[in-house]
């Protein structure tokens, strides 16, 4: 099966348009826009979760990192921090030739469920780090 019939096999299952005739293909789910690429016989899913505060930039990574190991973290994802924005990206490549349009459903519900379990991280950590930007502790309190 190749990336268009694999869209268009989708379309027709799901009711969500998707075309697929240049190679690619995108869907909102909740704040997220996931695209969907053909690279070769892959196909890459990729989400941006959203730009990444330089306060909070060393302790997220190293969460995303360690969510990296083993795909154990990210739902078989992995983490792209893009340098031209700071922007933290979560991707996957799988197989076309693999998928059909049931199992494309189930790798797109679980891929964005990861992305939005992400974006909630994301939110604790700047919400955790511009609170101790706020609030520097005391050097009594050290």
């Amino acid at each position: 099966m190749s990336f268009s019939e694999l869209m268009a096999s989708f379309a027709a299952k799901t009711g969500i348009e998707t075309d697929g005739s240049r190679g690619g293909a995108a869907f909102r789910y909740e704040d997220l826009i996931i695209l969907l690429q053909e690279a070769g016989d892959l196909l890459l899913l990729r989400t941006d979760l959203g730009f990444i505060d330089q306060d909070a930039e060393k302790p997220l990574l190293r969460e995303a990192l360690k969510a990296n190991f083993a795909g154990q973290g990210a739902g078989g994802a992995i983490f792209a921090l893009n340098p031209a924005d700071n922007h933290l990206h979560l991707q996957r490549y799988d197989r076309i030739r693999d998928l059909d349009a049931a199992g494309l459903e189930v790798l797109l519900r679980n891929f964005a469920e990861t992305a939005m379990s992400w974006t909630d991280i994301i939110d604790d950590f700047r919400a955790a780090f511009s609170d101790s930007a706020e609030n520097p502790a005391d050097e009594d309190d050290l």
